[in-house]
């Protein structure tokens, strides 16, 4: 009885050691799973998403974004940084066709003389043989050159400032050059140098694609709100929370292509409103005038950028010189004068970071004052990324 006990007392204590698989002292295998950050960025870093310096702030979980000028490019350093010119290996030619400007990879200016007697011309900001082929096309910056009939000389075609030289021919641009934005939950769409056309790049497996920036950030432990993911493109689950692995793959299938969510939000004397309705941008080509609308009743307010080139995009404020002309228009519902805004801006403060082509989206912040000739009101804190219509 005694030795039939023992035996059964280690056979227990051998399946028990083997279910267990720690009896000699072994640490069991560590739990493997999807990783994630504690933040995004780190306080006061700066990053570049596409022509977009991006500061991170105090929260490390959000950025502060400041889009480069048209004669900037975002740098290794995160900061926006000053070039002559942003067409690398393009140029133009002086209008007596005797010298070449052109563009270099760094972003310098570079002039060159045709040599007298060379039998050269400058055509499409080079020095090339007068002497070519019949019919033949190359680009040069914002033109086209094509070789005359008889095989000599080069004669331009200047192509309008919502198109570009591709392939010797003009083509229209779609976006804005060096912009980036959120194509799904983890691809990055990156336009091109001449706005033509976009490049998609995949973000890391631990990363996700904020529609904030444009561009990929590490996934965080803490949930960041649905509107920053992706811009409603199925990344941000409904309680806010970020998706699984799993739920992001959606069973190893494709992301679906859905449409980032239209977002317009201010604060109007005090008073925060999120905009639901008639959420839009629309371009007036024959007036370059890109209007922005937005709507919750009893409040709509109206954005007109006026003499402004399809596509450009930039920081304008009241009392500063410019050829573009802004105004903000506000209605409370109960005027329906100066085509249904009675509030007009006296100034302003309007800050356009993302103009792209129709069916692309429109992005900004603004603030300003307001008059309907007798009452004032302020407007503070405002934000839209809409589709664009027209």
């Amino acid at each position: 009885m005694t030795c039939g006990f023992r035996r059964a007392a280690l056979l227990i204590t051998m399946v028990t050691c083997a279910a267990l698989t720690g009896c000699k002292g072994e640490d069991a295998p560590a739990p493997t799973g999807p990783t994630c950050a504690s933040q995004l960025c780190t306080p006061g870093e700066k990053r570049c998403f596409g022509s977009v310096s991006a500061t991170c702030n105090a929260d490390a979980m959000s950025f502060t974004k400041n889009p480069c000028g048209a004669l900037q490019v975002c740098g290794k350093a995160g900061s926006c940084e000053d070039r002559e010119c942003t067409y690398p290996g393009l140029g133009t030619c002086s209008s007596d066709l005797k010298t070449a400007t052109q563009c270099t990879s760094s972003g310098t200016l570079t002039t060159v003389t045709c040599p007298p007697g060379s039998g050269k011309t400058c055509a499409a900001g080079d020095c090339r043989n007068i002497e070519c082929t019949a019919g033949e096309r190359i680009c040069g910056y914002g033109e086209f050159w094509t070789c005359g009939a008889a095989g000599k000389q080069w004669k331009s075609t200047k192509c309008q400032d919502t198109e570009a030289c591709v392939k010797g021919a003009c083509v229209p641009k779609t976006c804005s050059p060096g912009t980036t934005s959120c194509k799904s939950a983890t691809e990055v769409a990156t336009c091109a140098g001449d706005g033509t056309s976009t490049t998609t790049t995949t973000c890391k497996t631990d990363e996700l694609c904020l529609s904030e920036v444009g561009g990929c950030v590490p996934k965080t432990c803490t949930p960041i709100t649905a509107t920053d993911v992706v811009g409603g493109d199925g990344v941000a689950l409904e309680d806010g929370a970020v998706a699984s692995d799993a739920q992001l793959e959606q069973d190893k299938g494709p992301l679906p292509e859905l449409e980032p969510l239209d977002t317009a939000r201010a604060t109007i004397n005090g008073v925060k409103v999120k905009f639901s309705n008639n959420l839009s941008a629309n371009y007036v080509t024959t007036k370059k005038d890109l209007r922005i609308t937005m709507d919750k009743t009893p409040h709509k307010i109206e954005l007109s950028i006026a003499n402004l080139e399809e596509f450009d995009f930039s920081h304008w404020k009241s009392g500063e010189a410019s050829d573009v002309n802004v105004t903000i228009f506000y209605s409370d519902g109960t005027q329906r004068t100066q085509g249904g805004f009675p509030y007009q801006s006296t100034k302003y403060d309007v800050d356009l970071q993302k103009f792209q082509g129709k069916g692309g989206r429109v992005i900004g912040i603004f603030s300003g004052t307001l008059s309907d000739g007798t009452n004032t009101l302020e407007i503070t804190d405002g934000y839209f990324d809409v589709k664009r219509h027209l």
